[in-house]
């Protein structure tokens, strides 16, 4: 080891160390932060992977949890189309015992369905000769009880058939002697426990061993079905069909979903409900098992350390190489050089004749470098401030342009005006008024452009609530709510939206904001819009920008006109579905409400401007 080595340098610890020392020594501590952030990232994956197995098995409960709650509500629709039927409100035991046979015939999920009188004595059933039968007393039932006392669809517990073999969950939905009358009996139902766990195969495929339970409301085992890899088959050695669920797992079981460990498993469960219930009626439970949700990471981790182990290994026999001739001196004078030239000082060169005759390329090169860079920065400066005299003259050009988009616009706007006082027919006057609005919103989106600091991006918040402002004064054209009757609350928060973006947002709101003031508030009726605009993230569809849209009015039932498939409908939805690339959705309930929901844009978000309100408060119109 006593090659050309060079000046040797003590440490603060006082020692001599060679150059091939130093390096043997800066290489290990090099790979040391390495090392750490490999064990640092070991542990990052397995969390990863454990946050990744709780997600895929509460989406697994949610699918299963979905799947049983369109089956109960299936049995709710068809429980009450029977009650209401002649044949099961007058009691008859042959013709509505043939009904309700007729009814499930091609329906394998029940495995029975009767009706039972107020004393909640089975008299009419589904099941093959039940008439030529003694009467079945059911009163003892619980879902029989509930449905007579309470007068409302419910599901009991497992139980096993007396008017028909098998075993399956009860349900139950009073008949009323007439429509709003009293209860005279109740529609019992059985659904089997195939026909609940019906289609498991065609959800998502967790890890192997994986146990799926299912429970009803009083923490008795419904199903349970482990994956073995490539399909799902029945397993009751850890959770009997009927028998009663760990008490740990019961007591997990509060809200519609939910995420917690269990005797070494990652758990999830969703609760299956309907809205006839006021609670959920059943639960799914996914528990994977954690040695199977990580061991792909563990084996990731163990293969990166064995390959940074061969790196350092490798690093080390590459710097005895290296090390074996003297270039110490050399580097120290290079590393000068450019400690100066790092420094700011251009104007250094190395000494080609002084040094070693292998390091005299290096030197040319380097002082070669050194000249090139110098003239570099001089035309860079030269080259920024010509660039920055373009950028200032691009964006006055751009806001020129913008600004007279926007008053074309607004002299379009003008000459409909005035042609739609040459007319005396109404329709006319309303189709000019609201091309005249679908217009506006452009407009407005140019002169948000125009104002706007950055000509790339509008402020969302400002946009919408001027916009909404504008058409709830203007937009009563053919009727509807009288101007300032109407309402507008925005919450935006700070976003910045393109104009690619902010122009079909402009057209949407366009029409729903029009049709609800036509059409929501009659006869002279106030009410109130509200708008929100929010990113939410989503792992399958990253960042999303979702528009929510509801009015207080009276709703579509009372004669608005968004669900029908008139010009601002198609509108609407081609516009989401094709410049937005969204999706929208319509929610139930009072008045009108949709949800819009597209990509969105890559911008940075923006603070809005002094004087406006924060995030969280709305903006009254």
């Amino acid at each position: 080891m006593r090659d050309i080595l060079v000046d040797e340098m003590t440490l603060r610890s006082g020692t001599r160390l060679s150059l091939t020392q130093r390096i043997y020594l800066v290489v290990l501590c090099s790979a040391l932060p390495a090392v750490v952030l490999l064990f640092l990232l070991g542990y990052t994956w397995t969390r990863s992977e454990a946050r990744h197995a709780e997600n895929e098995a509460l989406s697994l409960a949610g699918s299963l949890s979905r799947r049983r709650s369109d089956l109960i509500c299936s049995a709710h629709s068809l429980l009450s189309a029977l009650a209401v039927t002649s044949e099961v409100r007058s009691l008859n035991a042959e013709a509505g015992s043939q009904l309700v046979a007729e009814a499930i015939a091609d329906r394998p999920q029940y495995v029975s369905v009767g009706f039972v009188n107020g004393e909640g004595v089975m008299v009419g059933s589904s099941s093959p000769g039940y008439l030529d039968q003694p009467p079945v007393d059911l009163s003892d039932r619980l879902h029989v009880r509930e449905a007579l006392s309470s007068e409302r669809f419910t599901v009991g517990e497992l139980i096993y058939g007396r008017s028909a073999d098998g075993i399956g969950l009860a349900l139950a939905y009073p008949i009323r002697a007439d429509r709003g009358g009293v209860v005279i009996g109740a529609m019992v139902a059985m659904v089997s426990l195939q026909g609940l766990e019906s289609g498991i195969d065609g959800v998502e495929t967790p890890p192997q061993d994986t146990l799926v339970v299912s429970v009803d409301r009083f923490g008795v085992v419904l199903s349970a079905h482990r994956f073995d890899g490539t399909r799902y088959y029945p397993d009751n050695r850890t959770f009997g069909v009927g028998s009663s669920a760990h008490r740990r797992l019961h007591a997990a079981l509060t809200g519609s979903s939910g995420k917690f460990s269990y005797a070494g498993h990652i758990a999830a469960f969703a609760a299956s409900d309907v809205a006839a219930l006021n609670s959920p009626f059943a639960y799914t439970l996914v528990l994977v098992p954690e040695q199977s949700a990580l061991q792909q990471a563990q084996r990731a981790f163990s293969w990166t350390l064995a390959s940074q182990l061969a790196a350092i290994l490798l690093l080390l026999l590459v710097a005895h190489l290296v090390t074996r001739r003297a270039v110490g001196r050399s580097v120290a004078a290079f590393s000068n050089s450019l400690q100066r030239i790092h420094g700011g000082d251009l104007s250094v060169r190395a000494d080609a004749q002084g040094t070693l005759t292998e390091f005299a390329p290096l030197a040319t090169a380097f002082n070669s470098m050194a000249s090139r860079l110098q003239q570099h920065e001089e035309q860079r400066d030269r080259s920024e401030r010509e660039l920055l005299h373009a950028v200032e003259e691009k964006n006055a050009l751009l806001r020129e342009l913008y600004h007279r988009t926007k008053n074309n616009m607004q002299v379009i706007i003008s000459l409909m005006n005035l042609q739609s006082t040459t007319t005396d027919d109404e329709r006319m006057r309303t189709a000019f008024a609201d091309l005249g609005n679908r217009i506006f919103s452009m407009a407005m989106a140019h002169e948000k452009l125009c104002e706007s600091e950055s000509l790339s991006c509008i402020d969302a918040g400002s946009y919408i609530r001027e916009l909404a402002d504008h058409l709830a004064q203007n937009s009563n054209a053919g009727g509807g709510a009288r101007p300032g009757y109407v309402r507008t609350e925005v919450h935006a928060g700070a976003l910045s939206l393109p104009l690619e973006a902010a122009v079909p947002l402009g057209i949407i709101l366009n029409e729903l904001i029009t049709n609800s003031v036509r059409h929501a508030f009659p006869n002279g009726r106030g009410g109130t819009i509200r708008i929100e605009l929010a990113v939410t993230s989503d792992d399958t569809r990253g960042d999303q920008l979702v528009l929510r849209y509801r009015d207080d009015g009276v709703g579509i039932s009372a004669g608005r006109q968004t669900g029908q498939r008139g010009l601002g409908s198609l509108i609407v939805t081609s516009v989401v579905e094709f410049q937005l690339a969204g999706r929208m959705t319509y929610k139930p309930g009072d008045g009108f409400e949709v949800e819009i929901a597209f990509p969105r844009p890559q911008l940075q978000q923006t603070q809005l401007s002094p004087g406006r309100p924060p995030d969280g408060l709305p903006e009254q119109g």
